[in-house]
C-alpha cells in the first residue's frame, strides 16, 4: 500500500471512529476505485427522520480524512483569509448533509483527492415542479464542484445555480391549464483559493479575491437575467466612470396576475387592487391596505375603470431590472455579496396622478443618483429610477414620447472597506433641484439676471426642447422683462473629497417663463460648474 501524502503531522484524522460509531446515520458509503461517494436517504417525510442524517461536523470530518492535504484544511478550518480579514469558510455551508444529496470524492494515482462534488437528486429550480426539475438536472447535475490543482496549490470552488424561465403561454394566475415552456439555463460561480500548508497555525486557505467581484457579478447577472438591460454611457471624465450613465430595460406589459400575485405575496388586501368576480376594487376593503390605495378616485384619475389598478410599490416588480442593473457596473466595484438594500422611496409622476393599470406598457430607465462614502461602514448607492407608459408608434412609424408614471429611489450598501482615492472620487450625488421662481420686479434685478456668464438666453421654445438644436441670442428675448417671472429648473451634480465636503460641483436646467398664450416656455439654459465648496 501507497503511503498518505500528509502536510502536516496535526492533519492526521481517522476516519473509523466516525463510521463504527454511526455517526454517519443511514447514509450509503460506497469506497471504490478511485473515489469515495457517500449518498444520503430521503429523511423529508417527517421532522423525527431528520436524525437519519449525519451531523454536519460528522461528515466534515469523514471528509477530511480521506484526504490529509488541501481536502482537510477545507473541511476543518471554520475560516479561510481574504486579503488582510478571517472570514467564515463558505465550504461549511455548502458541504452539508441533505436528503438524497450525493457528495463523491475523487483521487489520482497516488491516491490524493483531487476533487469533491455535491450532486442533487432533484435539483433546486426557480420555478417549482416536476418538468422543471428535470430540465434542471439535465443540465446541472452537480450543485457544487470543488477541484484542486497540485501543480499551482489553487482551489477551485464552483456552485452552479439552476436558471429556469417559462417560455409558453398560460397567465400565471393559476387558473386552468396552459401549455408552458421552458427555458434552462445555469448561472455559474467560481471562487478560487490557494493552499498554503507551509504556514504556522491553523490558517492555510487564502482567497484569490483579484476577479472575485467580477465572477461574483457575472453570477447574479445570469440569475437574475438582466441582459436585455442596455446601458448608454455617459462622459466618464465628468464625475467618475458611471456616474453620467443611464440604463434602460425592455419594455414590459404589466398583466392582471401579476398585480394579484403581488397582492398575495405582500398581504395587500385593500379592495381597490382585488379582482372580485372580474370587477377590480369590488367589495369593501379589509384591512391592511397602503398609502396608494388610500387615495381613491384622486390616484385613478385617468385610468380605465375596468382595468386592475396596481399599488404603488408594485413598480418595484415592474422597474427590478432597470433598478438593480447599475449595481453591476464596473465602476462601483462592490461585492454583491455583502450588498445590503436599505429604503425605497416612490414618487407619482403622472400629472393626473393615474396608477399603474393592468395591460400598461412600460419602458424603465434608471442611473445611479448617488455614491457615499461611510467610513467603516461601506460604500452606500442611490438608484433612481423612471418608470413610463409606452408611448407606442405614431402612424409614420415614428415613436410617440412616453409619459413618465413613476419614480422609485432605492438605496442600497455595500459593506466593507472603500478607503482608497479610487473610492472617493467615485462619491457624487445627482439630484433634481426644487424649482425656483424669480420675479423680475424691476430693472435692478433684471440687469443682475442678465449679467450671469452662466445663462444661455434662447428665442421661446417648447419646454424640454433639446439645447443643442436650439439657437442662443446675443441678448435676452423679449420675454424676459420687468414684469415677468422666471422658473429655473435645474439639475445638480455634487462631487465629494475625502472630508465629506463638496469639492466640485455642476448644475444645468432650463430657464421658462409664460408666453402670451400662457405656456411656460424655454428662454434659456443654465450651465454652470465650480470646482471650490463654496456656492
Amino acid at each position: 500500500h501507497q503511503l498518505p501524502l500528509v502536510d502536516h503531522p496535526s492533519l492526521l484524522t481517522n476516519r473509523a471512529p466516525v463510521v463504527s460509531e454511526g455517526l454517519l446515520g443511514d447514509c450509503d458509503v460506497d469506497e471504490g476505485p478511485g473515489q469515495v461517494s457517500l449518498t444520503f436517504p430521503d429523511a423529508a417525510g417527517s421532522p423525527g427522520r431528520r436524525d437519519r442524517l449525519p451531523t454536519d461536523e460528522a461528515l466534515r470530518l469523514y471528509l477530511a480524512a480521506l484526504d490529509q492535504s488541501w481536502l482537510h484544511s477545507l473541511m476543518v478550518s471554520p475560516t479561510v483569509v481574504r486579503d488582510t480579514r478571517i472570514v467564515p469558510n463558505p465550504v461549511w455551508r455548502l458541504v452539508r448533509a441533505r436528503p438524497r444529496q450525493t457528495v463523491r470524492v475523487e483521487f489520482d494515482d497516488r491516491g490524493q483527492a483531487v476533487a469533491l462534488h455535491v450532486t442533487d437528486a432533484a435539483p433546486q429550480a426557480v420555478f417549482s415542479g416536476a418538468r422543471y426539475r428535470r430540465a434542471a438536472a439535465q443540465i446541472c447535475p452537480d450543485t457544487v464542484s470543488i477541484t484542486y490543482r497540485p501543480a499551482d496549490r489553487t482551489i477551485e470552488l464552483l456552485i452552479n445555480e439552476p436558471v429556469t424561465r417559462n417560455t409558453g403561454g398560460g397567465d400565471g394566475g393559476g387558473g386552468g391549464t396552459a401549455t408552458v415552456g421552458i427555458s434552462a439555463s445555469v448561472a455559474r460561480l467560481t471562487l478560487q483559493y490557494e493552499y498554503r500548508p507551509g504556514l504556522a497555525g491553523p490558517a492555510h486557505i487564502f482567497e484569490k479575491t483579484e476577479v472575485r467581484n467580477q465572477a461574483v457579478r457575472a453570477f447574479y447577472r445570469k440569475l437574475w437575467d438582466i441582459s436585455d438591460v442596455t446601458v448608454a454611457k455617459g462622459d466618464p471624465a465628468a464625475f467618475g466612470p458611471g456616474a453620467e450613465d443611464s440604463y434602460t430595460a425592455s419594455p414590459t406589459t404589466i398583466t392582471r396576475a401579476a398585480i394579484l400575485a403581488f397582492c398575495r405575496a405582500t398581504g395587500n388586501k385593500n379592495a381597490r387592487y382585488l379582482d372580485t368576480c372580474g370587477k377590480p376594487g369590488a367589495g369593501k376593503g379589509g384591512g391592511g391596505g397602503d398609502e396608494a390605495g388610500s387615495r381613491g378616485a384622486e390616484a385613478g384619475a385617468g385610468a380605465d375603470a375596468t382595468l386592475l389598478p396596481a399599488p404603488l410599490d408594485f413598480a418595484i416588480v415592474v422597474g427590478w431590472k432597470a433598478l438593480i442593473a447599475p449595481l453591476f457596473a464596473d465602476s462601483l466595484d462592490g461585492n454583491l455579496l455583502d450588498l445590503v438594500h436599505l429604503s425605497n422611496k416612490f414618487a407619482v409622476l403622472h400629472p393626473a396622478r393615474r396608477p399603474l393599470v393592468e395591460g400598461d406598457r412600460i419602458v424603465t430607465t434608471s442611473r445611479v443618483s448617488g455614491i457615499e462614502i461611510q467610513p467603516g461602514v461601506g460604500m452606500r448607492v442611490e438608484v433612481t429610477a423612471i418608470l413610463a407608459l409606452h408611448g407606442g408608434t405614431q402612424a409614420d412609424g415614428t415613436p410617440s414620447s412616453a409619459t413618465p408614471m413613476v419614480e422609485i429611489a432605492s438605496s442600497f450598501l455595500f459593506r466593507g472597506s472603500f478607503t482608497g482615492a479610487e473610492h472617493y472620487r467615485r462619491a457624487f450625488r445627482a439630484s433634481d433641484d426644487t424649482p425656483t421662481e424669480l420675479e423680475l420686479k424691476d430693472e435692478a434685478i433684471l440687469a443682475v439676471v442678465k449679467s450671469k456668464p452662466w445663462i444661455t438666453w434662447t428665442q421661446g421654445t417648447d419646454k424640454g426642447a433639446a439645447t443643442a438644436a436650439v439657437e442662443p441670442l446675443a441678448t435676452c428675448p423679449a420675454l424676459v422683462a420687468v414684469g415677468a417671472t422666471l422658473t429655473f429648473r435645474c439639475h445638480t451634480v455634487e462631487a465629494y473629497g475625502r472630508d465629506g465636503k463638496v469639492c466640485r460641483s455642476e448644475t444645468t436646467g432650463e430657464v421658462l417663463t409664460k408666453a402670451d398664450t400662457k405656456q411656460l416656455v424655454v428662454v434659456g439654459h443654465v450651465a454652470f460648474a465650480s470646482n471650490s465648496n463654496s456656492n
